[in-house]
């Protein structure tokens, strides 16, 4: 056990500082750092002064006090600093800090130390030490230990929510069987565990006489009578005024929402018991925002318990929050200076409004309105400042009134109404607001049970939310024929079967007032796609800028799905002046006039880009960069520029090879275009394959108005900021509908070199193919020719979890014989006629029911090229490695396996390259969280090297022989499938994995002619687009031959 001497110690040492900041933060930690038996803090491996982002829209970065990953950040402030109001920047700097972000936080003001557990509970520390208690209270800081044991915390308010919100489901669960019997109906259930919630909360907060509810439920248990006792309590907490005597002397009016319905209920014993147990939690620590998702899966089924509880955890709320609310306000507030800017914004804050439309219980909501008090106390704060006068007691504008609500579940609507009502006192104790918190809101026209597709939304300059997650596919299935038909009739122009989540999205764009922001979690689908098209596609294309996004993640809720989260501003469309001016503008114009051989010219230019200017072309497009209507290959005077942006002024050209010879024509036409007010960019090709980033980046600065966004507030909240964006949590210079700040490879052509040289393996439609290994040696044993129709049954889980990618399975492959030629086989044939047609009964398709005995996919033309090999190589299609492996020729793959057409270990080595899994994983779509390989996109897109040399060509080969064999001789020794070795040694620099994979990768990249400091994917992309350009010409190109 860690000994509390070196504690005492540190405290006496530190009882000398004087509480400096700036000046004794390094030293009050160091010794805080001794105490725990390290030298010092870098001794331990911590990091003093660390630059981290800030999540700020002008991109401002700061220095957090030190990091220690993957353990804590410890943030240092000055004796006396009121340690609540710096929560907000220590969530950002943790946020940013990826990755192996540290699981811990500590603000300390010299004399307290507040830890957090963002993961747990965001606004709140999970513990409150004083220095003086350090050495009693050293189990909280057991991560900070040399062992790094798991700590103590006396502030978990997550675990008292989920007891007191498993109770109250118990309890409406056994009410909602009695409701069955007809003594009262379910909603009246509901209404009154809402009231006995509502009670509950009120008497821990002091809005009731202490103990005024449990001495209640106490009475009934000793015999009283709930239908009296309680019945009683919550009319008098819908009387006007307060109660002036009798048992609920005292009372407060409430108000006449929740209350004003009160139906007594009379409990039996066993329902009191469970009341008299959830009274007894000290509910003035229940969070709000988890209590209504986990009560709503309590009162659905008692028995999710076992399974464990699963509820969106606060810290995945705040990563829409705080990028689509808290960022904007915050900057905003640090940008005036004046006490009449400052009450202009007042007013704004005042005004603005919030909404969820698809709140459920109310979570989002809850914690959007705690933030919007926290930064009103903020802006209060500052102008009293200002005034130098104690802020003006009594003054607070915003309520739950300002927050709105759509959802089709009636309880969730009312779970979501009481949870902003219990918020509002939550903020009132928390920032010791003199506000009153009764009578309560009401919220019922602003949270409503309606269907948010077939519903006006609200009004609103924020809008939030979790929109429910269901496949396109699983559309009617789930929700039926009669709704799906209904959506399909009134959304028109979004084709096909999307995700459902992407109407939320859409809608939301829709509904955003201009400088509107919105954040919304989605699977991520959302990004890929059809959805992507109906959803952030859209968004793009109409003045929506994709600003801070996750790419994917694990989701916290019980949705067992990966997400990704998306926060987008609907910028202003340029003012109509700007417009005009183009419009009548001779040099840039549309209505300029152009002499029709240089229409025909830009024409032709904009049919055959250069490799270079398609890449570029992708990221200008539909206003991807900044907001900026760009277009391509028009007609300036006598020129034509390669891309021109006319509210910015600027032309931006591409040089190839051909600029040399031209370089007096270009100055010429440099120099016309400047005489016009016109700005000129010129970059090489090069730049754009090797440095693309920088290139946008330099484009950006020339800008002007589109770039530099107004507040997102439809009232103007004065001022203008400029944008920066964030994925992942780190700084990008712009983030494609794809969710990603790379060039989008998604663009690239099918090369015909690539074509019928990777497979999808076959579709069997029917479980009664798969047979057993013994009924496989029964009938072999019956008939040996049944021998010809029985294969081994290649699976996606026998190549990543089983050595050598085995098949562990065997199937029935009749191929394409005929029903007569298939009956030679009695045993199988047999077997099939007793399962296949039974499985095809409901199947649409006749031609499965009439061929009963045929798979759906036969694969024919896959089988002849794969015949003519020695083996073939196979990747899974679903995967975190996407490695392809050696496989015998009369394995049969399946559906979810692809097949490549070829036994040269050259192939091979060019697909385990870090080149090859680079554009998959930017190519491909994703299940949860792994990569899925399709040929189509993955492989028939994949440019391979053009030029290699034959000594390069047998180098690679050579080192990927060596790489297989390290494979094989490790699975075969350990036992292990491919990703499980992948998993142990990949990513470690001593291993031969890591080893041999770099060596291969440099190889490759030799082969190609590419630099490892290179834009991989733009180089690759231009290097498609070039081979496109080349086969569409007649021309051929190397495809995966040597």
């Amino acid at each position: 056990m860690i000994s509390q001497a070196p504690f005492q110690d540190f405290i006496t040492s530190c009882q000398a500082l004087k509480g400096d900041e700036k000046g004794e933060a390094q030293t009050f930690l160091n010794r805080f750092f001794q105490a725990f038996g390290y030298a010092d803090a870098i001794a331990a491996g911590a990091t003093f002064e660390e630059r981290v982002s800030r999540g700020s829209a002008a991109g401002k970065t700061g220095f957090a006090d030190l990091v220690w990953k993957p353990r804590v950040l410890i943030e240092m402030k000055k004796r006396g600093t009121d340690l609540s109001k710096h929560y907000a920047q220590a969530l950002q700097y943790w946020t940013n800090l990826v990755p192996n972000r540290p699981r811990y936080v500590l603000l300390c003001n010299f004399d307290q130390f507040w830890i957090y557990d963002f993961n747990v509970q965001v606004d709140t520390p999970v513990d409150v030490v004083e220095l003086g208690q350090l050495p009693s209270r050293i189990s909280a800081f057991a991560f900070m230990e040399v062992g790094h044991r798991t700590p103590v915390f006396r502030n978990n308010q997550v675990e008292i929510t989920e007891k007191a919100a498993r109770r109250m489901g118990e309890l409406y669960q056994c009410l909602k069987v009695r409701a069955k019997n007809g003594s009262f109906s379910e909603a009246q259930a509901q209404r009154f565990i809402l009231q006995s919630v509502l009670a509950m909360f009120a008497e821990d907060r002091g809005l009731l006489s202490t103990a005024m509810f449990i001495e209640c439920v106490q009475d009934c248990v000793n015999g009283g009578s709930t239908y009296d006792i309680l019945g009683g309590l919550f009319r008098e907490m819908n009387t006007p005024g307060q109660t002036p005597a009798g048992r609920y002397q005292g009372v407060d009016y409430f108000n006449g929402g929740l209350f004003a319905q009160v139906q007594p209920l009379e409990l039996s014993r066993e329902e009191l018991q469970l009341l008299d147990v959830a009274a007894r939690e000290d509910w003035g620590k229940v969070r709000p925002a988890i209590f209504g998702n986990i009560f709503e899966k309590s009162a659905d089924d008692v028995e999710r318990h076992a399974r464990g509880m699963h509820f969106t955890s606060e810290v995945d709320i705040m990563k829409i929050i705080r990028p689509t609310i808290s960022r904007f306000w915050e900057e905003q507030i640090e940008a005036e200076t004046t006490i009449g800017e400052l009450n202009q914004l007042q007013l704004q804050l005042q005004q603005y409004r919030v909404l969820d439309p698809a709140c459920g219980s109310g979570n989002f909501l809850y914690l959007a309105y705690q933030e919007l008090k926290r930064i009103e106390v903020m802006l209060l704060d500052k102008i009293a400042a200002k005034r130098r006068a104690p802020m003006t007691q009594g003054i607070s504008f915003v309520t739950p009134n300002q927050f709105y609500g759509l959802d089709t579940n009636p309880f969730a609507v009312e779970l979501a109404r009481v949870t902003l009502m219990i918020g509002r006192k939550i903020a009132i104790d928390k920032h010791h607001l003199t506000e009153s918190a009764l009578p309560l809101d009401t919220l019922d026209q602003n949270i409503i049970c309606a269907d948010a597709l077939f519903t006006p939304w609200p009004k609103a300059d924020a809008i939030i939310g979790n929109p429910p997650f269901l496949g396109g596919k699983h559309l009617r299935l789930n929700l039926g024929d009669d709704y799906i038909d209904r959506i399909f009739a009134k959304y028109t122009d979004v084709k096909d079967s999307v995700h459902f989540c992407s109407y939320w999205f859409r809608l939301a764009h829709q509904n955003l007032p201009e400088n509107g922001r919105a954040g919304l979690v989605g699977t991520n689908s959302i990004s890929q796609g059809k959805s992507r098209t109906a959803a952030l596609d859209y968004i793009s294309q109409n003045n929506g800028i994709i600003h801070d996004a996750i790419s994917t993640q694990e989701w916290s809720g019980e949705a067992a799905v990966h997400v990704s989260i998306v926060n987008w501003i609907k910028v202003r469309p340029s003012p109509q002046a700007s417009l005009t001016r183009e419009e009548g503008d001779p040099i840039g114009g549309r209505a300029r006039q152009i002499p029709r051989v240089l229409l025909e010219r830009a024409r032709e230019l904009r049919q055959r880009q250069t490799p270079a200017e398609q890449i570029l072309w992708e990221c200008l497009r539909n206003r991807g960069l900044a907001n900026a209507k760009f277009r391509r290959q028009h007609n300036l005077g006598s020129y034509i520029a390669d891309f021109y942006c006319h509210q910015a002024r600027l032309v931006v050209e591409l040089d190839g090879p051909i600029h040399k010879e031209r370089k007096d024509y270009d100055q010429r036409r440099d120099q016309w275009m400047q005489e016009q007010g016109l700005t000129v960019l010129r970059f090489r090709n090069d730049e754009v394959f090797a440095n693309l980033s920088d290139v946008l980046d330099r484009i950006t600065q020339h800008l002007l108005p589109p770039n530099e966004l107004p507040s997102p507030s439809r009232r103007g909240a004065g001022g203008e900021v400029h944008i920066s964006c964030y994925l992942d949590s780190q700084p990008v210079p712009f983030i494609t509908s794809s969710l990603r700040a790379t060039v989008d490879v998604t663009t690239a052509k099918r090369l015909k070199a690539n074509l019928n040289k990777c497979f999808q393996g076959v579709i069997q439609n029917g479980k009664g193919f798969i047979v057993t290994e013994q009924q496989v040696k029964d009938w072999v044993k019956n008939d040996p020719k049944n021998e010809d129709v029985l294969k081994l049954f290649l699976g996606g889980s026998d190549l990543t979890d089983i050595p050598h990618g085995c098949p562990s399975r065997w199937i029935i492959d009749f191929v394409d014989m005929s029903l007569e030629e298939a009956s030679q086989y009695q045993k199988p044939l047999e077997w099939l006629k007793n399962t296949i047609p039974q499985e095809r009964a409901n199947n649409r398709n006749p031609r499965l029911k009439t061929y009963w005995w045929k798979y759906e996919g036969k694969r024919l033309e896959m089988r002849i090229v794969l015949e003519s090999l020695s083996f073939y190589f196979a990747v899974t299609e679903v995967s975190k490695w996407s490695i392809f492996l050696p496989c015998q020729k009369n394995w049969l793959p399946s559906n979810l396996v692809h097949p490549v057409a070829s036994d040269d270990f050259y192939v091979l080595g060019i697909l385990t390259s870090k080149l090859h899994r680079a554009w998959v994983k930017a190519q491909s779509s994703t299940l949860k969280g792994d990569t899925r390989y399709t040929h189509n996109t993955c492989f028939e897109t994949f440019p391979f090297p053009q030029t290699a040399t034959a000594q390069q060509i047998e180098k690679i080969r050579a080192t990927m022989q060596k790489l297989h064999d390290y494979r094989t001789e490790q699975m075969e020794q350990k036992q292990w499938g491919i990703t499980k070795l992948y998993n142990a040694y990949f990513d470690e620099p001593a291993s031969q994995l890591y080893q041999l994979h770099a060596q291969l990768d440099q190889q490759v990249l030799a082969a190609y002619g590419f630099n490892k400091n290179d834009d991989l994917l733009a180089k690759l992309l231009a290097l498609n687009l070039e081979c496109a350009a080349k086969e569409s010409q007649g021309e051929p190109i190397k495809g995966p031959t040597a």
